[in-house]
């Protein structure tokens, strides 16, 4: 009664106790610093986020870095290389290699951000476009613009066949041209990035349907942000009227 009429802009002939008073201010101000540091930490959350470490584009910034980097062991050149590699960098990524079963389970590691890794182009992008994109279609895992290995598709052709010089230059013209990235990403990404966005479309329009025949609404935190800070400020000017009419009251007593 002392608080809620000044808020409604109407006087209260009935002089203030002290009793009444003193609870609901400490009541309020107990409320207030709940809801005022709920919400402050909450927009505090979303604003001063840690960024996160930008990607890593060489061996150099990986052997420097906390990320570990693991590999599937398939033995081959790419052991070799490391076995018999006389290069710093290269001692490095052998010594610190994890050597995991399945390329999948590295790649989930690598979106986590906790692991690297690297593999053939080919299977790895396949397998990034196929298990690791978001519903868009876009990859949630880094491919750095440089190759560990400069590793070649062979064709086999008859010995001393007079037409291999000519397909040499012409698989070397499509290879620096870039054609062959190209069309893998065309192949590989965009695909199955269309792909994702008809899929997610339609289960977005099964959910809208699902919503219109049950007609109910979860809410989260995020819904709350806007009621919670108009209470606030609600709650604020109560105080500041409730202030005001208990030093008019204390003036007038004083006074009379």
């Amino acid at each position: 009664m002392y608080s809620l009429q000044p808020v409604f802009q109407k006087g209260n002939p009935m002089d203030i106790k002290e009793l009444p008073g003193r609870t609901f201010c400490g009541a309020w101000l107990i409320f207030v610093m709940i809801i005022g540091i709920s919400y402050s930490s909450s927009l505090t959350s979303f604003l001063v986020e840690p960024g996160m470490q930008k990607p890593i584009e060489n061996l150099q910034q990986l052997v420097k870095s906390d990320i570990g980097w693991g590999k599937v062991n398939f033995g081959g050149v790419q052991n070799a290389l490391l076995e018999q590699t006389k290069d710093p960098v290269l001692i490095a990524i052998r010594e610190g290699v994890q050597w995991r079963k399945s390329l999948d389970g590295i790649l989930q590691d690598v979106v986590k951000g906790t692991l690297a890794t690297w593999d053939n182009s080919i299977t790895t992008r396949l397998t990034i476009a196929v298990k690791f994109t978001d519903r868009a279609g876009r990859p949630l895992v880094h491919l750095p613009g440089f190759e560990l290995l400069q590793e070649r598709i062979a064709w086999p052709m008859q010995q001393y066949a007079p037409y291999k010089r000519r397909f040499d230059e012409l698989i070397k013209r499509v290879v620096q041209a870039g054609l062959v990235q190209k069309w893998l990403q065309s192949i590989i990404f965009e695909e199955q990035g269309l792909a994702k966005i008809r899929q997610y479309a339609t289960s977005e329009k099964d959910k809208e349907v699902t919503a219109l025949k049950s007609e109910q609404v979860v809410l989260s935190l995020e819904h709350f942000q806007g009621p919670f800070f108009v209470l606030l400020l609600g709650c604020l000017a109560g105080g500041i009227a409730l202030l005001f009419e208990i030093l008019f009251h204390f003036f007038v007593r004083s006074e009379n």
